[in-house]
């Protein structure tokens, strides 16, 4: 992603994918190389009763409004039909992050490729869930993630299986989307 003065990467690493240790990392292009890539988030929470837990985390998607902070969305979870959306925001271009926030119940965030920002200044993010098969939705926010609306899904899951989709706006305005997908057989 660009935000102001530079460049900023995210992923999510560790040991193996979802292992409780892999967090998302984020590094930042500093002058004419990368800096040293940092923590940024991690999938550790603490329950009612002051217990630690540790998630992995998966798929970071980085977004930065025409006004705004800089987003970073993530999915933290055992699993990615049980995983949960995540939110921090960061004023000094990826340097910096705020506490995490996590999304509405049902509310996931893009789950792997960017939003697009609409000409009234809402965010559309692709997402998708797989606890009831593949399926792809849609959610909005006019707000940049404190409140969303969901649309979808809109495949059954069964006959047609799809995941992360992704938005592409052409010159005239169209919105495409892109999806992963199999036919539910396994293929």
């Amino acid at each position: 992603e660009e935000p102001p003065g530079g460049l900023a990467a995210a992923w999510f690493g560790g040991t193996v994918e979802g292992h409780t240790v892999v967090a998302i990392f984020v590094s930042r292009l500093v002058g004419w190389g990368c800096a040293v890539p940092f923590e940024a988030a991690t999938g550790i929470r603490y329950t009612h009763g002051g217990q630690l837990h540790r998630h992995p985390c998966w798929n970071p998607v980085l977004f930065q409004p025409h006004d705004g902070p800089l987003l970073l969305f993530y999915k933290v979870g055992p699993n990615p039909r049980d995983w949960w959306g995540m939110l921090a925001r960061s004023t000094d271009g990826g340097k910096t992050w705020t506490h995490p926030c996590r999304l509405p119940e049902h509310i996931d965030g893009p789950v792997r490729n960017k939003p697009i920002q609409l000409p009234g200044g809402d965010l559309l993010c692709g997402s998708s869930t797989e606890y009831k098969g593949w399926r792809v939705h849609f959610e909005r926010t006019a707000d940049l993630g404190k409140t969303w609306q969901r649309v979808g899904p809109i495949n059954d899951g069964a006959k047609i299986g799809a995941i992360q989709p992704s938005i592409l706006t052409h010159a005239d305005g169209r919105l495409q989307v892109l999806n992963r997908n199999h036919d539910g057989q396994g293929r």
